[in-house]
């Protein structure tokens, strides 16, 4: 509705953000140092979006300020899920929704290759601890979807479709490639764990 605000926990780049222009006002929340300086400088000419820090275990949100709130990865990386539970129930206005992406599985020594990449240490959780931790906080489960299968099929698709834009693009520098050579091994692990059913990915609508 009109004057709507929406919260974005770790877009990581500026399309996510963009894609809810429905909405008055957007809180981007970026907890990754690495990204969120292009994440302000991408967005700086939206006078609807405003780029914030965000600590997984330690920022407390502002209470009942967001009508809508979109969390991509948070819980895969906090150690403390049932305080980021509390955080999202804290920040929605009564009767507001929350849509959370999330890996779910139990930690171990075989997910270092699988998130190597990535820019923090896995925090996995098995899913009833998620569920145990949203309840708590005060959130009703309205659905829990495993979307491992789709999400398995979207990044061979993004896979597929780099090598195209690749080969019709200037050829990558070396240190272009060491990336692009770790980007895919840590792929090929989580898949690899995915298809085993080691991990899952979840969304929760709450």
């Amino acid at each position: 509705g009109e004057g709507a605000s929406i919260a974005i926990l770790g877009p990581g780049l500026a399309g996510p953000a963009e894609s809810y222009g429905a909405y008055a006002h957007a809180h981007v929340f970026e907890w990754r140092n690495e990204t969120r300086a292009v994440l302000k400088a991408s967005l700086a000419q939206d006078a609807r979006i405003a780029v914030e820090p965000f600590d997984l275990d330690l920022t407390t949100l502002a209470a009942e300020t967001c009508d809508a709130l979109v969390s991509f990865d948070e819980f895969t990386y906090a150690s403390n899920p049932a305080r980021l539970a509390l955080q999202i129930a804290r920040t929605l206005k009564p009767g507001a929704k929350a849509v959370i992406e999330t890996y779910a599985g139990a930690n171990g020594p075989d997910l270092a290759t699988a998130f190597a990449s990535a820019f923090a240490e896995p925090q996995l959780h098995v899913r009833n601890a998620l569920l145990h931790a949203l309840g708590e906080a005060g959130l009703d489960v309205e659905s829990d979807e495993d979307i491992s299968a789709a999400h398995s099929a979207s990044a061979r698709e993004a896979f597929e479709t780099f090598s195209q834009r690749a080969s019709e693009g200037r050829p990558p520098e070396a240190a272009e490639l060491r990336e692009i050579g770790w980007e895919i091994a840590t792929w090929r692990a989580r898949l690899h764990l995915l298809a085993l059913g080691r991990i899952q990915r979840h969304r929760f609508a709450v």
